[in-house]
């Protein structure tokens, strides 16, 4: 007997849209009405999303990079724990060539076979005292 697959489809691409800095890869992982939560920025949909990512996260951090720590899930809700690795680009005054290591999670709900709400978790306060430290 064939096991199920304990990680979607949308799951992997959502991770690999990050790890591979594919922006059209991670918003594919979507269902047509999905969600993008990153607060303190603004909800994102599925058409907005790859935008925000060229434009601010990897506009920011440009070396951008995760190692996944695992992904846990029962079927409908997934958790991507990681660790996101990022050099200050001199974005923020005095932020250059500091090397970051900063932990989170993504909370990812299902809907049907797509992703229809992420909701990424991490310590901001951490990364930003080490990017001005």
């Amino acid at each position: 007997m064939k096991k199920p697959n304990p990680c979607p489809k949308a799951i992997s691409r959502y991770v690999k849209g990050w790890t591979r800095r594919d922006a059209e890869l991670l918003a594919s992982a979507f269902s047509r009405k999905g969600i993008y939560v990153d607060s303190p920025h603004p909800m994102l949909d599925r058409k907005s999303l790859p935008a925000f990512l060229r434009n601010v996260s990897w506009r920011n951090f440009p070396d951008m990079t995760f190692d996944t720590l695992g992904i846990y899930g029962d079927g409908q809700r997934f958790t991507w724990e990681w660790v996101m690795h990022v050099t200050g680009s001199g974005v923020i005054a005095g932020s250059e060539n500091k090397k970051i290591a900063v932990p989170g999670v993504d909370l990812l709900e299902m809907k049907g076979n797509k992703i229809r709400r992420a909701m990424t978790y991490f310590d901001r306060k951490a990364l930003w005292d080490a990017v001005l430290s």
